[in-house]
């Protein structure tokens, strides 16, 4: 089930990660806040933004995952991870 977010809490997403949000994704998460993205290769699940009030439904949000690709050590310095396909392949912007 989708939920809106408020431009607030994309703002807070967005210093919390000290990074500006890839458009595309930014006006995905305004709306529905997750979902999917399907490409010719792979299916996408979005990472949504962490809602506090909703939590259960966004604790892989985009803030958390983004962390833990940094320990990876390959992951690209400036990168957030918007998304994964489930097999722990991540895609990044």
């Amino acid at each position: 089930m989708a939920f809106n977010l408020t431009e607030e809490q994309l703002v807070n997403t967005e210093v919390e990660l000290g990074a500006r949000l890839p458009h595309d994704y930014r006006e995905l998460m305004k709306n529905d806040n997750g979902g999917e993205a399907i490409t010719e290769e792979d299916d996408w699940e979005l990472y949504p933004i962490k809602d506090r009030k909703k939590l259960a439904r966004t604790c892989n949000h985009i803030i958390a995952e983004t962390k833990a690709c940094f320990g990876f050590g390959n992951f690209p310095h400036h990168a957030l991870a918007i998304a994964s396909n489930g097999l722990g392949d991540k895609w990044f912007s």
